[in-house]
């Protein structure tokens, strides 16, 4: 059988529905390419096989059909670059996988479009300086990390732009969106 002209190898139903569909693309050197749905007939994610390892472009789906995650395998690890989005399209994160891990620069972002931090990644860890924005896109602090752990507050803004903390001397006060003190 075919669907939009790619031989299936393998159709799996769920309460008859499409749960999973397997492609052949070249048997000679057993390339594949599998797509996985959600009940609701909405396509879940798709990858592609060469021999027993993942390899290629991974894209995964919100159940509403929106791209969630687009990125690449390599030897079944995410390796390249990655964008998250948020269901409206907007991008949510984006950096890169190395080996199946976070490495390098990342930018996560609110959903209107503003920087909501900017980390470093060495080995899936966050390491160096990560910075945080408040929504309306002033920055609200400064830490300083070391494999995965914060070992410095270095400064503090209030959404205003009033510094509060600096070189990690002062005040740090967190409100609760009703406006009252965290603590």
């Amino acid at each position: 059988d075919y669907i939009y002209g790619q031989q299936i190898t393998y159709a799996n139903y769920k309460d008859g529905k499409v749960d999973m569909v397997l492609y052949t693309l070249n048997d000679e050197n057993y390339t594949h390419k599998k797509e996985f749905y959600y009940s609701n007939g909405k396509l879940q994610e798709v990858f592609f096989y060469k021999g027993d390892y993942k390899y290629g472009p991974f894209k995964r789906y919100y159940d509403t059909g929106d791209l969630y995650l687009s990125t690449t395998f390599k030897n079944s690890k995410f390796n390249g670059p990655y964008t998250y989005y948020y269901t409206s399209g907007a991008i949510k994160e984006e950096g890169e996988f190395l080996n199946g891990e976070r490495n390098g620069e990342v930018i996560r972002y609110f959903k209107n479009g503003n920087i909501l931090e900017k980390l470093t990644y060495v080995n899936g860890k966050v390491d160096g300086m990560l910075k945080m924005y408040h929504e309306n896109g002033n920055l609200e602090m400064r830490q300083r990390w070391e494999k995965g752990t914060v070992v410095a507050l270095i400064d503090y803004f209030l959404e205003d732009g009033t510094q509060t903390l600096e070189n990690g001397n002062g005040v740090m006060k967190l409100y609760h969106d009703n406006g009252t003190l965290d603590f």
